[in-house]
């Protein structure tokens, strides 16, 4: 199993480790409703290294990212950050990825623990005919995501000598020089809240990481990392997607440019817009204040018909109930609209009454 390059001061905080993707990863330390509230309240951090930094350079950069991604690379400005999607030649997600533009021609990708090698192979066989164009994986990098509403402030103090953190409009990344080397930080996050993410080499993760703690930073793991991006109705791929459910099916049709580039999965997009209603389906909200939490696979019925499943499900702290993503036949999504009240989600041996509700499940109330 592989380790995380901060797995000694998981240890020192005694965490209670889980298997996510064949890497063995901090699931809470102790508690992950209170962890879950305080990236709410206040802030905290997350060790995201089981994710992978994988550097793209070169006067070509830009065509095969192109190529590749759901949207225009274009609309990633010098300086900016811009979340994509990897499809293949049947519109499924191969992964959904973040990019970060460092200069003109050197853009910095950060891919899912359980797609890093086949991310990793697809960009290198796209780049290979490109005369300049070099795809460089960066194991020796690790992620920090700091969130919460007060991240940037705790980050200041925790780290002063960074200068300007609080000026990164959201969406925005720069390089900043730490110790003896080049960090990167985004203004983005996968919990709804404020905050950063730092991509840094492995030998300055572990004083980022302690001084952090020190400033009262509280460390979460990935029960309340899961909790926090369901109730901002954040997708997780190989639950919401996968490279074998075309990205129509989902709720991510959004981050789709059909423009008039060639990208990898184009034409299926195009075939997809003329199928009948009846072969698709549709994401939706879901929730239900029966005593049970909606698990991803289940099934999802309406007046004893089955509608779809399961993709995401948890209880939610901030609602004080459970709630669930879920895909359903988009032929009956609209007479469940119209006549909601049969709405099943078929629970191990129980069935929860379901309601739909809008995406994101929980929205902060603005001061």
């Amino acid at each position: 199993m592989r380790l995380s390059h901060l797995h000694q001061q998981h240890q020192k905080l005694q965490a209670h480790f889980i298997d996510f993707h064949g890497w063995n990863m901090p699931l809470h330390y102790g508690s992950q409703i209170d962890e879950h509230q305080q990236v709410r309240k206040d802030a905290g951090i997350f060790d995201v290294s089981h994710m992978l930094a994988i550097d793209i350079q070169g006067r070509h950069a830009c065509t095969l990212l192109e190529r590749l991604l759901s949207r225009n690379i274009a609309r990633c400005h010098l300086g900016k950050s811009l979340y994509a999607l990897l499809l293949n030649e049947d519109a499924g997600v191969i992964d959904d990825v973040m990019i970060y533009r460092l200069s003109m021609h050197h853009f910095r990708m950060v891919v899912n623990a359980g797609n890093r090698a086949v991310c990793l192979d697809w960009l290198q066989q796209h780049a290979a005919p490109l005369t300049d164009c070099t795809v460089t994986p960066l194991p020796e990098h690790g992620l920090i995501a700091v969130q919460g509403p007060q991240a940037i402030n705790r980050f200041k103090k925790a780290i002063p000598e960074v200068l300007y953190v609080a000026t990164l409009a959201a969406f925005s990344c720069d390089q900043y020089r730490f110790a003896d080397d080049d960090m990167t930080l985004a203004r983005t996050g996968y919990t709804g809240e404020d905050g950063i993410e730092i991509i840094a080499p492995a030998h300055l993760l572990q004083e980022l990481w302690e001084r952090l703690v020190a400033a009262g930073m509280r460390p979460a793991g990935l029960g309340a990392r899961d909790s926090l991006r369901l109730e901002a109705g954040l997708p997780l791929h190989g639950q919401e997607m996968d490279a074998n459910t075309h990205v129509l099916h989902t709720y991510l049709a959004r981050f789709v440019d059909l423009d008039s580039r060639d990208f990898v999965g184009k034409q299926a997009l195009l075939h997809d817009q003329e199928q009948p209603l009846q072969q698709k389906q549709s994401t939706v909200g879901l929730y239900t204040r029966d005593k049970g939490i909606p698990r991803t696979g289940q099934n999802i019925s309406w007046n004893d018909q089955i509608a779809g499943k399961v993709t995401s499900g948890a209880y939610a702290p901030d609602l004080g109930y459970s709630i669930a993503l879920a895909r359903i036949d988009s032929s009956m999504l609209e007479d469940i609209k119209k006549q909601p009240e049969g709405l099943l989600i078929h629970c191990h041996k129980r069935l929860l009454q379901a309601k739909l509700t809008p995406i994101p499940f929980f929205r902060k109330t603005k001061n």
